[in-house]
């Protein structure tokens, strides 16, 4: 049971693909976001995307970055939650005490009243014995 946990907390705990590298700037590219309008003429070499797929192009990326902080935090508590049971596996496997047993405890007890009932007997009998020649 434990090889399957660690097992499927390994697989789990598995790193995110890392982001690719940026790119190093190409010769006559435009030095950052360029406005550009119907019937411009750019005064540098680029890519033109609709407006809609650059903001989807950030969202994207912010949510990569929010999914890659939450898959980290899934790890420290799947971690978190295997050292917690390892360490009740461990405090699951010292050995009872002796008296902290409940069938060591039920039987010193019927032990302990048997013995006083027969010490009980005896002490009447005792007492009894001389009355009885009377």
């Amino acid at each position: 049971m434990l090889i399957l946990l660690i097992s499927i907390v390994s697989l789990a705990a598995e790193p995110l693909p890392r982001r690719p590298e940026p790119n190093s700037p190409i010769s006559d590219e435009c030095p950052g976001p360029v406005d550009v309008h119907r019937g411009d003429v750019a005064y540098c070499n680029g890519t033109l995307l609709p407006n809609s797929l650059a903001v989807d192009y950030l969202n994207v990326e912010d949510w990569a970055e929010s999914l890659k902080y939450v898959c980290e935090m899934r790890g420290d508590v799947a971690s978190y939650k295997l050292s917690s049971c390892e360490a009740r596996l461990v405090e699951a496997e010292k050995p009872v005490p002796l008296l902290a047993r409940p069938a060591i405890v039920f039987a010193a007890g019927a032990l302990i009243g048997a013995s006083s009932v027969v010490a009980g007997g005896w002490a009447i009998a005792q007492i009894a014995e001389p009355l009885r020649g009377r």
